[in-house]
């Protein structure tokens, strides 16, 4: 019955066992190899879910072994003879090569996903197993791997139907030697179709302008756009953020705390309006300048400047109804700003991560802690600050909070806090899921009230508590002690 099945629904069902269904964490493409083995009706319909993101598959599994050499001569079967003949020139002694054997399917066509670097580790890899041990390593590192390399990038961006994902990131798996030479793809015959559906684009900020400028005149509707490493203002870098019309997720980090790039500032410009998530590292501008975005979910900011700054701008006058995610690492903080910004995400913050080191109005602290008790109603984790005048108030966060999985507080003063009676109120309150809780050195209390906390914990929490407490003597360890044994808790 399965087998009269059209092709469209067999390929709904397969597509259930593809990468972007099951991720790299369970065991793969070896589903899909076993449907292949069925019959060829159904390995035709399976084949091109298989192939999709083949790198993906090898390189985030990390268990395959030498498959990636295996996959490169499927891959190099696929050459045109132009680029046979190319690397026969080279005197490699590899059937593959130069063989005429030519596949039943058109593999590169399915390819969806494609790494710059994994196609050069591959390559690498193919050239340790296939090449003639007479030719010295220094020379095919220097000359054979790029020539390789560009072959097959000509091969995938002619052949390339539906190209998604497009990584440039050239540095090595160790983030640490670049890859050089990095080819200009997009100007390679067939990239004008091949690239014109890319919606998932990273690379690093100090690519060669004329591949950026290059990828801009096709790449016009990139969703998720992702820059490490911008250290300068690179114009092609800015030419084509300026060419994108619907930018959902932006993520970029910046290099050097404090300098001004005006092309990729200006080029930034409105580019707001359709994110869904925004993540900038040491940024250097105000966040207005990329105008309202009200569909914004994710926001994680970082600037580590010791300039005093408002990196805001009117941002925080905005009202953001569906932002859930805050994350805000800053070093000179607007306290009154982050306030701002709370209260008009409208109560619907599930996560809030907070870190500054010197606020430049400290007198907001206090009004800070009640606009997280008050303004969060829906938290599931908090990692932040709780102003040691108001630890009274605690148990009643937990109180009105019943959602809440994660608690961290960092330490914000060195003067000692007790909290012993709050303890107690605490374990009254706990949230059924709460799964970890972090107080800081200068909190101390008493080990009566520490055992009544734990008391609690074993007859309101759901599971194991993962508990770190910083200020804690020899009795307090044996306590902490029996209630790891009883599983009660995790202590760290």
């Amino acid at each position: 019955m399965v087998s009269k099945l059209p092709p469209e629904c067999l390929y709904k069902i397969f597509d259930e066992f593809s990468y972007s269904q099951i991720g790299k964490e369970k065991n793969s493409f070896t589903h899909l190899h076993s449907i292949i083995l069925v019959n060829k009706y159904w390995c035709n319909v399976a084949i091109p879910i298989l192939w999709r993101r083949t790198f993906n598959w090898i390189y985030q599994k990390n268990n395959y072994g030498n498959r990636h050499v295996h996959l490169m001569s499927t891959y190099i079967s696929c050459l045109p003879e132009e680029s046979r003949i190319n690397l026969n020139k080279l005197k490699i002694n590899s059937l593959i090569i130069q063989s005429s054997f030519r596949s039943n399917f058109d593999y590169p066509s399915f390819l969806q996903s494609l790494q710059y670097k994994w196609i050069y580790n591959s390559v690498n890899k193919w050239l340790d197993v296939h090449v003639s041990t007479d030719i010295i390593r220094d020379n095919y590192q220097t000359n054979l791997i790029p020539i390789f390399v560009e072959e097959l990038c000509k091969l995938f961006m002619k052949r390339c139907t539906n190209l998604l994902q497009l990584s440039y990131n050239h540095l090595d798996d160790f983030g640490e030697y670049p890859i050089y030479p990095v080819v200009n793809m997009p100007n390679f015959v067939g990239a004008s179709d091949a690239l014109a559906n890319l919606r998932h684009f990273d690379f690093h900020g100090c690519l060669d302008q004329n591949i950026l400028k290059s990828a801009a005149k096709i790449c016009k509707f990139v969703k998720v756009l992702s820059i490490a490493c911008c250290c300068y203002d690179n114009e092609g870098l800015a030419t084509f953020i300026d060419q994108q019309t619907h930018l959902e997720n932006l993520s970029i980090e910046f290099e050097q705390n404090g300098i001004d790039l005006p092309k990729i500032r200006n080029s930034l410009h409105n580019k707001g309006k359709d994110l869904s998530a925004l993540m900038i590292r040491q940024i250097f501008f105000p966040l207005d300048i990329l105008g309202y975005s009200p569909n914004l979910t994710g926001l994680f900011i970082e600037d580590g400047s010791d300039l005093h700054r408002d990196i805001f701008g009117q941002f925080v006058n905005w009202k953001f109804f569906q932002l859930t995610n805050l994350f805000l690492a800053i070093k000179n903080v607007h306290i009154g700003s982050i306030i701002q910004l709370i209260n008009n995400t409208c109560g619907n913050l599930t996560t809030v991560r907070i870190v500054w080191t010197k606020p430049v109005d400290k007198d907001n602290f206090n009004l800070y802690t009640e606009t997280i008790l008050i303004s969060c109603p829906r938290l599931v984790a908090y990692h932040g600050y709780f102003d040691d005048n108001e630890i009274g108030k605690m148990p009643e966060f937990f109180e009105n909070h019943q959602n809440l999985e994660e608690f961290h507080i960092s330490l914000y003063s060195l003067t000692r806090c007790e909290i012993s009676n709050m303890l107690k109120k605490l374990g009254k309150y706990l949230p059924p899921n709460l799964r970890e809780i972090y107080l800081p050195a200068n909190y101390v209390y008493t080990t009566e009230s520490l055992e009544s906390f734990l008391e609690s914990c074993a007859a309101k929490l759901h599971a194991p508590l993962k508990l770190t407490l910083r200020c804690r003597s020899t009795i307090h360890e044996e306590i902490l002690s029996r209630y790891v044994e009883r599983k009660i808790i995790k202590f760290t």
